[in-house]
């Protein structure tokens, strides 16, 4: 529990026996802080957001008819996924002469 001004107060605590198995010789209230009050220095604080739509998974073929468009990634994912389509396409040129 994080309580109300936590970073000048002792009222937060901890106890995550109930929840989880803490190491041989640990105990719930003390495993994480020392103590079972204690005071936060610093606090994130995480959510998980839905996706509204479902991720595109990108083809082979997209890159090859041009439909990526990869001046919107950083250089350095660029210059990668420009590395992983040469060596896409070589494969697949190695595999088209070994087939005939």
């Amino acid at each position: 529990y994080i309580a109300n001004w936590a970073d000048s107060r002792m009222s937060s605590y901890t106890n995550v026996g109930a929840s989880y198995e803490c190491p041989e010789g640990q105990k719930g209230n003390t495993f994480l802080t020392g103590k079972q009050n204690f005071q936060a220095m610093e606090v994130e604080v995480f959510r998980i957001v839905k996706q509204k739509k479902e991720p595109t998974i990108l083809s082979q073929k997209a890159f090859e008819e041009g439909n990526v468009i990869l001046e919107r990634f950083p250089k350095d994912i660029r210059k990668a996924m420009q590395l992983e389509v040469k060596a896409l396409k070589n494969a697949k040129e190695e595999l088209t002469e070994l087939q005939n």
